[in-house]
């Protein structure tokens, strides 16, 4: 009856040493996935925040290019009435 309790203990004893090694390979492989993770979501970041200052100066040419064209547009108004009135002007004599 020893004989077959200590073989039992033995196979307790090599299934746990089995188990611990499972164990340790599980928390390697998540601690390389968190790492992996980690590293992509600061990469990740990073350009989030190159393509966020990218549309912020974008925005700003777009409001510097139609403040622009409502000059132009004013400009070309007003050129329009000076010749409008000059040719009325005209017209008269």
């Amino acid at each position: 009856m020893n004989e077959g309790v200590s073989i039992f203990a033995s196979i307790l004893i090599h299934l746990r040493y089995r188990l611990e090694k499972e164990i340790e390979q599980l928390q390697q492989q998540k601690d390389s996935i968190n790492r992996q993770r980690k590293l992509s979501q600061e990469s990740d970041g990073r350009t989030l925040q190159q393509m966020e200052q990218q549309y912020t100066a974008l925005v700003a040419k777009n409001m510097e290019i139609n403040m622009a064209c409502q000059e132009l547009e004013s400009e070309v108004s007003e050129l329009q009435e000076e010749t409008g009135q000059s040719d009325a002007s005209s017209h008269d004599t």
